[in-house]
């Protein structure tokens, strides 16, 4: 292929210097063109992403070979003859993308463009396994993990529950996992050294969720051959079987082990990943409750956002609900709050509030039935306490007038009032959530309400109030700080007694757009203070 043949298959598109170009790498999340592309030598196109994807993951996610960015003269080229397709459909059965098999031997991805036609790449599409409503659908079957499409089919023709990873081996993702949990899998390696390694980390990446994870070798498989080639040589359904059953569970190599064991002597956490990582881990949704994993990935479904958004914020509303009522002794004298600070960040249009606004739904739901149900108490009370500060009032009032006897005897009065008046303070109405807040106003709320409170927003502005927006840009960061880790928080009154807030326990969770975390006021830094 030319150089322009390959550009038309990218997006943002937009030429540089020295006859080069710049894309959006179709191999990752590409918000700002990170593919060079150029032509070099005997017309070979070059590819270079400075986000970190290698050339086979971009023709890959291209539905492209490494031939192909070879010209070719028009007398040697060969013509592909595609021999299959093979769609990828979601949990609903919906069709997000198709893998075409070419002879000479090819592969090409594609999505639908919505109109009846095709878009001749994946970029924003959620990489699925093969045969996914299959798999869902037989959850007591034991589960066949193949290399390729055309080994999935071939046993599922057997009658057998077989599924694999888009783009062959070496591209298992985490968000895979956790349609194996609590099942019996089991994994068919190709007879060459990519297909023993892709089984091997498929096997690893299962052990721990899996019911069983048994790794099978297939005998007198030919050099590259795979469970195909052992079918058409005279394999079948019970042979299969039987060398399932005498094949030994699968467990990490015992130097593995025997290192993470002389690892996790040394300390209790694994490094930490830095941002500017260029892959990320996925989000290991698999890990969740069962009832939260099953509503997140299903509201993944529903709105088309990856599943760690939903996932995050379902754990940011079990957050709401326990902070303040349980918390982890890590060790002795080491106890954490369950609270969480959570921003997801991602361009506009991309169901931000939409999943927010599900997520949150329980806890907005708990807050005005709690206001129903106590609101009449609540008001009587209100009233009481608004009654006896006017007397108290009065009674000062007259005692201020007062002479002789008269004026002890109602001073003996106020001081009654006001004891009593002490013992009642004036009752609020219950609140979970606050938006749009000063910080002076979330330590008033903490106080309130028991010094449990949660900043919900979909927008960013809770980030401008902390940096001073109506202090003269000087950042007040005591009441976040604090209500993170629960240091004893005060809030001083101008007319009254200050009040202390023992146990603050505070959560934040926004949904933003990445211009939100840009500074826009010159020399404003929270770098230089504890916990930024």
């Amino acid at each position: 292929m030319t150089v322009q043949e390959v550009l038309g298959l990218l997006e943002g598109v937009r030429r540089g210097t020295n006859g080069t170009y710049r894309a959006r790498c179709p191999a990752h999340d590409d918000r700002r063109p990170s593919l060079s592309v150029a032509a070099g030598e005997e017309d070979r196109v070059l590819l270079h992403c400075h986000g970190g994807c290698t050339v086979d993951d971009i023709v890959a996610a291209l539905g492209l070979s490494l031939q192909d960015l070879f010209s070719e003269e028009p007398k040697q080229r060969t013509r592909r003859r595609p021999v299959a397709k093979h769609d990828y459909r979601d949990e609903s059965g919906a069709l997000r993308f198709q893998v075409g098999r070419f002879e000479p031997k090819a592969f090409r991805q594609r999505q639908p463009d919505g109109k009846g036609g095709w878009t001749n790449n994946v970029q924003g599409v959620r990489r699925l396994l093969y045969r996914l409503p299959e798999l869902i659908a037989n959850r007591d079957h034991t589960v066949f993990i193949v290399e390729g499409e055309k080994d999935a089919d071939r046993l599922a023709q057997l009658g057998l529950v077989a599924t694999c990873n888009p783009g062959g081996a070496g591209k298992w993702r985490a968000e895979y996992t956790r349609f194996f949990k609590s099942r019996d899998v089991v994994v068919l390696p190709d007879n060459d050294h990519p297909g023993r390694k892709h089984a091997e980390s498929v096997a690893a990446a299962l052990h721990k969720v899996a019911a069983t994870v048994r790794l099978v070798t297939l005998p007198d498989l030919p050099d590259k051959g795979d469970v195909s080639d052992w079918l058409d040589a005279g394999g079948d359904a019970a042979q299969l079987q039987a060398l399932v059953e005498v094949a030994p569970l699968w467990s990490p190599p015992a130097e593995t082990s025997r290192q993470h064991i002389e690892d996790s002597e040394d300390s209790e956490w694994e490094p930490p990943i830095p941002f500017h990582t260029p892959e990320l881990p996925e989000f290991p949704i698999h890990v969740l409750p069962d009832w939260m994993e099953e509503f997140s990935s299903a509201l993944a479904v529903f709105l088309q956002v990856p599943a760690d958004m939903p996932a995050l914020l379902c754990l940011s509303a079990v957050a709401i609900a326990v902070a303040g009522r349980l918390s982890v002794v890590v060790r002795e004298g080491f106890e954490v709050p369950l609270n969480l600070y959570l921003a997801i960040v991602m361009d506009p249009a991309n169901r931000k509030s939409a999943a927010l606004s599900r997520a949150m739904a329980p806890v907005e739901r708990f807050e005005r039935e709690q206001c129903k149900a106590l609101g009449p108490e609540i008001a009587r009370k209100q009233a009481e306490h608004d009654t006896l500060a006017k007397t108290l009032a009065q009674a000062q009032m007259g005692a201020t007038k007062a002479r002789g006897n008269k004026r002890h005897q109602l001073q003996r009065e106020v001081m009654q009032l006001a004891e009593e008046l002490a013992d009642k303070p004036r009752p609020v109405m219950p609140r979970l959530l606050a938006d749009d807040v000063t910080p002076e106003k979330v330590a008033s709320l903490l106080a309130e309400q028991g010094g449990r409170l949660a900043i919900v927003s979909a927008e960013g502005g809770v980030f401008e109030q902390m940096s001073g927006r109506y202090s003269s840009n000087v950042p007040n960061l005591d009441p976040y700080l604090k209500g993170w880790d629960g240091e004893p928080l005060r809030i001083d009154r101008v007319t009254r007694s200050p009040d202390f807030v023992r146990n603050p326990c505070l959560s934040i969770v926004l949904t933003v757009q990445p211009d939100v975390l840009r500074p826009r006021k010159p020399g404003l830094s929270f770098r230089d203070r504890k916990g930024s």
